[in-house]
């Protein structure tokens, strides 16, 4: 079976490819590979095969880590089946064949091959656990070698001998990602992705007999009726200065949202209770917490905001919510915060309760700002949250986040902030299988979805992010004629808005924090805005920010007030592709959003 923890495998190893670009203009191929071991020794060739025939006949359980195996994969499964290695599920490997396990997404968690003998090699993308680049991890890590840069566009013949700085260039990369991992190892990262991470330490510190009682596994009936009320941050500009050129605002940004839902909002627990019709807030003594389920038409009050959210909505639409039901009736699956918001913002024309799950819940205590006007930093971290389940996981990477600096920051925060998302993976799963088309390059083909008993406890995911709308939402309602727009967890307001009337503190989870001052701002749809500002604690300093869906930092460069708008269009976007060998990187032309 596949282990997806790093203390399993007797030797780790940290491999790379450099491999031909578009600008070739032939089949993708490797044209230097590198292995680094745990002491940074380097083993360094030039052809695919080499590398194959290594990996496989010398592994004893060995593992063998990329970042980012989505694109260097391709190149090995193209490999395994041209040499007839066939793909087979996990628990019918026998030798000359190889797994898989590929998500419906297209991502690339890990594969196993075995070799003539028996002997298993285990391949892996790091990219699941350490979300980030290279480059950006020799930065964050603090490491004593740096991300290199050569000419990848070069052509190199299938003769080519790498030069000393190409041999140097991947030798840091390979280095840079093991150094990265042994460091996670230390610091408690022992799983193959973050989220495994999260889960596997907070079962540990409540018990896994505690976590089954608490978040028992649902049958696949149950699970997919709560889904349906589940849904992910809001995101959303203010139709009236959508594509304006807007000037003196600021923006705001919570601290820490969802772990701070998750210490002082009642969260879910145990299994849920279904009932026929209207929720009766005679239960809420002991089932403070509801999903119901309503037939419903509706259009958006005057001054309320959409929150029923598209279920085709795309990120390169302006709209991503919906208005109006134009007569008809729609079912909605809303939890309770959700349905509050709903009838705050929506004149209802006619409704039907249908039914509905209740569930009983535990919360924490919140910290005021009063109150921690007489505390110290130490007091409110120790005492903020206590009485949540989720205290004790959150306190501690909470304290590393207040006391840390650096990589080890870094990974407290992403450590905290992952742990309510494991509640939400979907137990309905699918996979993708590899397969080599008839172009003769790499193609992936569905597997039908299967429920297994692995996934998370949905409800905590329902109301995490249902109580993290919630508390941003109402004071986009309270100040809706200064709203400008909103991005999951922080705010963009004109700056005649009254500050007071946000609870903001440095600290405290769930307040404000000012971001920015902005002197100039641009929205043209979600997740897609320009603006220059500078920090409070900076404020000689104007920088340019760019948020821009799909656009690496090439297009951004090119990126200014006079040509952000719908529909402008950019050369110079880095796209992977994939072809005969495997794949290359492509130079094509970005599009911000649609006119």
């Amino acid at each position: 079976m596949i282990y997806f923890d790093f203390r399993r495998y007797r030797r780790l190893f940290t491999a790379d490819f450099e491999t031909s670009t578009g600008a070739w203009n032939c089949n993708a191929r490797v044209w230097l590979w590198d292995i680094c071991d745990e002491k940074y020794d380097h083993k360094t060739g030039t052809k695919l095969t080499d590398f194959m025939w290594r990996i496989i006949r010398t592994s004893i359980n060995y593992l063998y880590i990329f970042r980012n195996l989505a694109y260097d994969g391709i190149y090995i499964l193209q490999w395994l089946l041209e040499n007839k290695f066939t793909h087979v599920d996990e628990d019918k490997l026998t030798p000359y064949t190889f797994t898989t396990i590929i998500g419906e997404q297209g991502q690339h968690y890990c594969y196993r091959i075995m070799g003539r003998n028996s002997q298993i090699v285990t391949i892996m993308d790091s990219l699941k656990t350490v979300n980030m680049s290279i480059e950006s991890s020799a930065t964050m890590y603090d490491l004593p070698i740096k991300k290199g840069h050569i000419d990848y566009d070069m052509y190199r013949p299938e003769t080519w001998q790498p030069t000393k700085d190409e041999i140097e260039y991947i030798h840091n990369d390979t280095e840079i990602d093991m150094r990265t991992i042994q460091i996670n190892m230390k610091m408690g990262g022992v799983k193959f992705t973050q989220a495994g991470n999260a889960r596997y330490l907070y079962k540990r510190s409540i018990g896994k007999k505690n976590y089954e009682i608490y978040f028992p596994t649902l049958d696949e009936n149950t699970d997919k009726y709560i889904r349906k009320a589940y849904r992910g941050g809001y995101v959303f500009c203010n139709p009236k200065y959508i594509d304006k050129v807007l000037y003196n605002m600021v923006s705001l940004d919570k601290n820490s949202m969802y772990p701070a839902q998750m210490l002082h909002e009642p969260m879910p627990i145990f299994e849920p209770l279904f009932f026929s019709g209207k929720y009766d807030d005679k239960n809420s003594k002991f089932y403070p917490l509801y999903i119901q389920h309503i037939r419903v038409s509706f259009d958006l009050k005057k001054g309320g905001i959409p929150t029923v959210a598209k279920k085709s909505g795309f990120l390169s639409s302006p709209d991503l919510y919906i208005s109006s039901s134009n007569g008809y009736l729609y079912d909605l699956y809303l939890s309770n915060p959700d349905l509050e918001l709903f009838l705050m913002n929506y004149e209802v024309h006619d409704i039907e309760y249908i039914d509905g799950c209740m569930f009983k819940a535990k919360k924490g205590i919140e910290i005021t700002e009063e109150q921690a006007m007489n505390m110290t930093k130490q007091e409110i971290i120790d005492e903020d949250g206590k009485g949540s389940i989720f205290y004790d996981y959150i306190h501690q990477w909470r304290m590393g986040k207040e006391y840390h600096k650096g990589a080890q920051r870094d990974y407290d925060k992403r450590m905290q902030n992952a742990l309510y998302g494991t509640f939400g993976s979907n137990p309905m799963r699918g996979q993708r299988i590899p397969y080599i088309n008839e172009n003769g390059a790499i193609s992936l083909h569905d597997t039908e979805k299967t429920f297994q008993k692995v996934g998370g406890y949905i409800p905590v995911a329902v109301f995490v992010t249902a109580w993290a709308r919630y508390n941003l939402i109402k004071h986009i309602v309270n100040h809706i004629d200064d709203f400008v727009y909103c991005d999951t967890d922080s705010l963009y307001m004109l700056d005649r808005v009254n500050l007071k009337d946000f609870p903001i503190n440095s600290t405290l989870y769930d307040y404000f924090k000012i971001e920015h001052y902005i002197y100039k701002f641009k929205c043209v749809g979600a997740k897609r805005y320009i603006y220059w500002g500078w920090t409070p604690d900076n404020p000689t300093v104007w920088e340019k920010h760019i948020t821009c869906c799909g656009a690496d930092e090439e297009i951004k460069e090119q990126m200014d007030f006079n040509n952000f708008n719908r529909g402008e269009e950019f050369y110079g976007k880095k796209q992977a592709k994939t072809v005969i060998g495997g794949k290359i990187i492509v130079t094509t032309t970005y599009r911000l959003g649609k006119k």
